[in-house]
């Protein structure tokens, strides 16, 4: 299945824009009142750090806390472009939730789901490069977990076995199976909440 969302974003952009957008408004229809409600409970002002909904009002925020980031920040991770365009679009679609973590009114991390209508999501983040090892990834990981499994989706990511901070980060207050292994030593991931 992964292989032929790859083909089609690659060889057929138009055909996976229309389905992304489809998508988003089977999202929005089926479940927008409770992710709203769950976004609400989710968020949260945890070790200095603010963390909440992102709106595209946030395009600009977000597009510049790329621009700060060192070359070779997306080494293991780019899951859509980084210019404000794309982030527009993407903040716009329902099918995707961004929580951005704030010091004051600077936007230093942000973590996405990419909800699916089967019930399935995708999750990612970055965090800014001064700001790693402060215990951020690790509360965007429960909040992503928290989130998903609040409204009864099942939630997955890719991840290079190179990326140990980021494989221990998705372990905070969950669960993660190894569905199978990708290409390029990457790992299909499930994290699912415990209940510890």
């Amino acid at each position: 299945m992964l292989e032929l969302i790859k083909k089609i974003k690659s060889s057929c952009p138009w055909i996976w824009n229309v389905i992304e957008w489809g998508n988003g408004l089977l999202i929005r229809a089926f479940y927008g009142k409770r992710i709203d409600e769950s976004v609400v409970r989710n968020s949260a002002f945890v070790g200095g750090y603010d963390y909440r909904r992102l709106t595209k009002i946030d395009a600009v925020s977000l597009s510049e806390f790329i621009s700060r980031q060192p070359e070779g920040f997306d080494k293991f991770f780019k899951p859509h472009s980084f210019d404000e365009k794309t982030f527009k679009r993407l903040l716009r679609n329902g099918s995707y939730l961004f929580i951005g973590a704030f010091d004051g009114d600077r936007l230093v991390a942000y973590c996405f789901l990419r909800l699916f209508v089967n019930k399935s999501a995708f999750r990612g983040y970055i965090v800014d490069s001064n700001y790693q090892g402060k215990g951020i990834s690790k509360q965007m990981g429960k909040i992503m977990t928290d989130f998903a499994a609040e409204i009864g989706f099942r939630s997955f990511a890719t991840i290079s076995k190179e990326n140990i901070a980021s494989l221990q980060s998705q372990k905070a207050g969950a669960e993660v199976r190894v569905v199978r292994e990708l290409p390029d030593d990457y790992l299909y991931l499930e994290i699912i909440k415990s209940d510890n």
